[in-house]
């Protein structure tokens, strides 16, 4: 009986120890130990008005902001409310954010990644992923004219399974990423805390769905460049960000590049120059708890990336902050001299003058 507890406390003793060094290795991955040195010297503007600004667009021709907003922390209390798409003119200081859409009842339009698409013949479209309250993934398209929305489809698929951001490449084409492709609330905590790389992009050419590219970890930002011959994805549980080449008549993908980040990416934005500009959130750990804390702040921090063909890509953080002046933010976007920056829950925008060059990033 004395070695049958002898070795009992031995099994037990090292179920501990290997308890503990999977629980240390998680929190380092996680980035729990990552050092916050917060920087950035531009002057910045808070807009209120608005609750989980998770995800931005632009107009370039008229510099009008777009904005997909949800309250998230109410939706994970479940509280049956709406989110909205809003509008912003940037060039105006004092300029407030202009409600666009919010559903045709409560519960039904809970916004997340949006795309702007501009056609050669000047039409343009947004395109907006949606969790209505009845548990379906949908695209909501909507025509642009004179900065006003018409609702015109809603596009789901098998396919669409727990989408989070999307580019648009058409009227009635985009890509659409899959963060995570696990319905069990355990399970998906866990394909967010580890990369377990189940998620997808999936590609929609305007009549069917099909997988784009597979085995990524936790799809997280899509967009597409200027010229659309490019995509570019964000793996926020990988920690890396991709380059892909893209063949504009059949939406196929052939992988360029695939970055190392030294933090978990979210949203992407291209600016004028082409240049990527990402969101990012350097400790996982602070973000979960932000999520039902909002007296936790989660340290926020933005990447400009300049894709090089035949070269490695340039990194730059631009930005870094404790979340004491904005927190979790998803989505970097810049417009001439403006940096605009949303965040997954916060109740505000920042808007601040874009950097003139950032700091070499690791």
């Amino acid at each position: 009986m004395g070695k049958l507890f002898k070795w009992a406390g031995i099994i037990f003793f090292a179920a501990l120890l290997v308890a503990g060094a999977i629980l240390l290795r998680t929190l380092v991955f996680a980035g729990q130990f990552t050092q916050i040195t917060p920087h950035f010297s531009e002057p910045c503007r808070t807009v209120a008005g608005v609750t989980g600004a998770e995800d931005l667009d632009i107009d370039p021709d008229t510099g009008t902001l777009f904005i997909s907003a949800y309250d998230r922390r109410a939706g994970l209390a479940d509280a049956v409310n709406s989110g909205a798409l809003y509008r912003l003119n940037l060039a105006d200081p004092d300029a407030e954010p202009i409600p666009l859409w919010r559903g045709e009842s409560p519960g039904d339009f809970r916004p997340h990644g949006i795309s702007l698409y501009r056609s050669g013949d000047g039409k343009k479209r947004l395109f907006v992923i949606n969790h209505p309250i009845s548990g379906q993934h949908l695209v909501e398209v909507f025509d642009l004219n004179d900065g006003w929305l018409t609702h015109v489809e809603s596009i789901s698929d098998p396919l669409f399974v727990s989408p989070n951001d999307l580019a648009a490449a058409g009227m009635r084409a985009f890509y659409i990423g899959n963060d995570v492709m696990n319905q069990n609330p355990i399970m998906k905590l866990l394909e967010t805390m580890l990369p377990l790389a189940p998620s997808t992009l999936v590609y929609f050419d305007g009549q069917k769905a099909a997988i784009a590219a597979a085995d990524l970890s936790f799809v997280n930002g899509v967009a597409l460049s200027n010229s659309g011959r490019e995509l570019y994805l964000a793996e926020t549980t990988g920690r890396n960000l991709r380059i892909y080449d893209r063949n504009a008549m059949t939406g196929a993908l052939d992988l360029r590049e695939t970055i190392a980040m030294n933090s978990f990416p979210d949203n992407i934005t291209v600016d004028a120059d082409d240049a990527l500009w990402t969101g990012s959130h350097p400790r996982l750990t602070d973000f979960l708890r932000h999520a039902s804390d909002a007296n936790v702040m989660s340290p926020s921090q933005i990447f400009r990336i300049k894709s090089i063909r035949n070269a490695k890509s340039q990194v730059e953080e631009v930005y870094l902050n404790d979340g004491t002046q904005i927190s979790a933010v998803s989505t970097a976007l810049r417009h001439g001299r403006h940096l605009a920056m949303g965040a997954v829950f916060d109740s505000k925008l920042l808007i601040c003058d874009a950097p003139r060059r950032g700091v070499p990033s690791n």
